[in-house]
């Protein structure tokens, strides 16, 4: 066979191994491509409220990705349109303790693999509740320099979010405004249901107090942390 037969033979054999795709490596290339452009999303994303040091936390937690060097957390209050970056996190855990009472707090994340981001992981909320107070062996004393003193015990009747309450009272005569106080940041024991606390509360600005005119009271309560 002379050597012009012999290179288009090994040239048809050639072009039949191509035609056939043993040749071909694309397809190869483009899965290597895909798995190292792609980052599986986290799954399995659940929040709850929790009892940490503050009350009233909420915990998030979520399935590990094995690629993932770390987590981008994204949050949205009181709708799931408006998400903001968080915090980032190494781990498959993490504690949202920046929540307010009456509000709805909606969450999602997602995995990285140095500057690869996954798609979002599945959308969690959680709502937490108003926190709620009564008061109770509420006296009125009127001093010799006729200033009015408020004593009485606060006890947790619901939900809070903050270690502290602070109580407010606002002395009305006749409809009017007439002083404000307050008492400093009262303890709670963490809020567990039923947890009480003593205060007391002077008015030093009434001037004088004429017993003609009608006086009443209004107390609110708020949280503050410590």
């Amino acid at each position: 066979m002379s050597y012009f037969n012999r290179f288009i033979v090994l040239f048809s054999f050639l072009l039949i191994i191509t035609s056939c795709g043993f040749l071909d490596t694309t397809d190869a290339e483009k899965e290597t491509t895909k798995s190292e452009d792609s980052l599986t999303a986290p799954s399995n994303l659940k929040a709850e409220i929790g009892s940490g040091i503050y009350g009233g936390d909420v915990n998030l937690s979520w399935d590990s990705v094995s690629v993932a060097s770390k987590y981008n957390i994204y949050r949205s209050v009181n709708d799931d349109k408006y998400f903001q970056f968080l915090e980032y996190t190494y781990f498959t855990s993490s504690y949202d303790t920046n929540v307010e009472a009456g509000k709805a707090y909606y969450y999602k994340l997602t995995s990285v693999n140095l500057d690869i981001e996954s798609d979002f992981s599945n959308i969690v909320s959680v709502s937490i509740p108003n926190a709620s107070f009564k008061l109770s062996d509420e006296k009125f004393e009127l001093t010799s320099l006729n200033f009015l003193k408020v004593t009485g015990i606060v006890e947790s009747t619901g939900n809070c979010v903050a270690n502290f309450v602070k109580v407010t009272y606002t002395m009305y005569k006749n409809d009017i405004i007439v002083d404000t106080n307050f008492t400093y940041p009262l303890s709670m024991e963490d809020f567990p249901i039923g947890s009480k606390a003593a205060y007391s509360i002077t008015f030093y600005d009434l001037n004088s107090l004429d017993a003609y005119d009608r006086y009443e009271t209004k107390v609110t309560f708020t949280n503050v942390y410590e």
